[in-house]
């Protein structure tokens, strides 16, 4: 292939992968409840100047390790701050990730194997979904699909250059500044051979002691810190309870509450994963039934299987279980089709119709679905003209404790936003200061029935009628403001 041809096949896939993710991610509003949290939690942190601790609405945030909101500080830095550019990190992590994944399969086994891996990963439902959010899975993700491409490269019977080593293991450790242990799964594809260099004397093709104190280092860097700064809290809670507690316990309503209820999640991701995977899962039986008849000779496919079939058996085992969650599979999933696809002799021409096809329905259905979902969000529309608020504007909320609330609220207020009882809602409205208050439509209706007469009139009442897409509700809202 000439250089004219490649540089031309890569500006292409860059020009059509940059189109596929951005996207959406200036019209569509943040989602509850991921986004806003990181996203707030990246500017709460610019403002401290605080590259350590991250916190949400004022109280500190345990639940993530900090690449993320790292990455999102640079993009918010340099972009302003805007849905746009706190979902920018993620956007580009997913180009990465697919160009990584086209590299591999390219070295690996050939241009088709290559670009196609890339075009499978690219155009599946979940990465179509979390590559344009403002959340952890991308970072995560494009840190797993480098290790598992060093992986290979380390396990070559070729000798290889000692830089997949160093990519390897810092990798590991990157991917748990992303999103904790699970960044460690490529360890479980990676061989313990050794090999005889010129000297004729054996060496290990990775260094036991060595590769893991470069990623303990890399993690030490943030976790000496955090730990010394919240005195072990950090540990205990991100990997106490948003680990462990989310492996083996029910985490946020996500998990099953018994030995029976667990049973029958058990085959939660046997059926997610057809949604999750599409339009390509379609060839997952295809692709198994390839698997169970042969043992795979080739590496690429035997490490591409075991690192794929081990994240859905150990996600399978955890009580806590979301959709995403098998994200990190699916590099292993794309390069692993892509190559029995290229070994069975399938035609190329058929997989480039279903990249193109779902590339375009991809980009129809988020332009589409952005401005419906927009018009229904309800923080958007309650704060519509925020910035003409005083800034030094209290607000509060009865009974709406979305996290958008919080991200949009902050744009402009200087102040944290309260949530409150409904008794307490009076008490509030009443003191001095520009306040407002976000009600649902009932209690609105019993303070305003309450409220004196010869009280002062709001400045603004604000009746909003939107769906609340984390409790899957319509809902109706009233804000009530003062400005004294």
């Amino acid at each position: 292939m000439s250089i004219r041809w490649t540089f031309a096949r890569w500006s292409v896939a860059g020009l059509l992968v940059a189109i596929l993710f951005l996207a959406g991610t200036t019209t569509m509003p943040l989602l509850d409840r991921d986004e806003p949290r990181f996203a707030e939690a990246t500017r709460e942190m610019r403002e401290r100047g605080d590259l350590v601790v991250p916190t949400f609405n004022g109280a500190p945030r345990y639940d993530k390790p900090p690449l993320i909101y790292w990455m999102q500080w640079a993009s918010v830095g340099y972009l302003g701050e805007s849905e746009a550019a706190v979902r920018l990190p993620s956007v580009l992590c997913t180009a990465l990730a697919a160009m990584l994944l086209v590299l591999w399969g390219r070295r690996a086994a050939g241009d088709d194997v290559g670009w196609m891996a890339g075009a499978v990963f690219a155009t599946t439902l979940q990465v179509a979904v979390h590559g344009r959010m403002a959340a952890a899975d991308m970072a995560l993700v494009l840190c797993v699909t480098a290790a598992s491409w060093a992986a290979w490269e380390m396990d070559r019977p070729e000798r290889t250059s000692p830089v997949w080593w160093w990519i390897f293991w810092g990798g590991l450790g990157l991917g748990f500044l992303a999103k904790g242990p699970v960044a460690w799964i490529p360890v479980s594809v990676l061989g313990f051979k050794r090999r005889t260099d010129d000297a004729g004397t054996h060496r290990s093709r990775w260094t036991i002691l060595g590769g893991p104190a470069l990623t303990l280092a890399i993690i030490a860097v943030w976790g000496v810190p955090a730990l010394l700064e919240t005195r072990g809290e950090f540990l205990r809670v991100g990997l106490g309870r948003h680990v462990i507690e989310r492996s083996l316990g029910n985490l946020d309503g996500h998990g099953a509450g018994s030995v029976a209820a667990y049973m029958l999640r058990l085959p939660y991701f046997a059926l997610t994963i057809w949604p999750s995977f599409f339009p390509w899962s379609v060839w997952l039986p295809w692709l198994l039934a390839r698997r169970i008849r042969t043992i795979p000779t080739d590496l690429l496919v035997r490490q591409c299987s075991r690192g794929a079939l081990t994240t859905f058996v150990l996600f399978t085992l955890s009580n806590t279980k979301l959709p995403h969650y098998l994200l990190p599979a699916f590099p292993w999933l794309a390069i692993w089709l892509a190559a029995e696809w290229h070994r069975a002799g399938r035609p190329v021409v058929r997989w480039q119709r279903t990249a193109v096809g779902g590339a375009i329905a991809t980009v129809v259905i988020v332009m589409l679905g952005a401005r419906a979902v927009r018009e229904r969000s309800l923080s958007p529309k309650l704060l519509d003209g925020i910035e003409t608020w005083p800034a030094d504007t209290e607000l509060a909320a009865v009974g709406y404790q979305e996290p958008s609330l919080v991200w949009y609220a902050r744009s402009h207020l200087r102040k944290h936003v309260r949530f409150i009882d409904a008794d307490e809602a009076s008490r509030f409205l009443a003191s001095e200061g520009p306040r407002a208050c976000v009600l649902p439509a009932a209690e609105f209706q019993r303070w305003e029935s309450e409220r004196s007469r010869g009280q002062t009139p709001p400045t603004e009442i604000r009746p909003v009628t939107g769906w609340n897409l984390v409790h899957g509700r319509r809902s109706d809202l009233v804000l009530v403001r003062y400005e004294r």
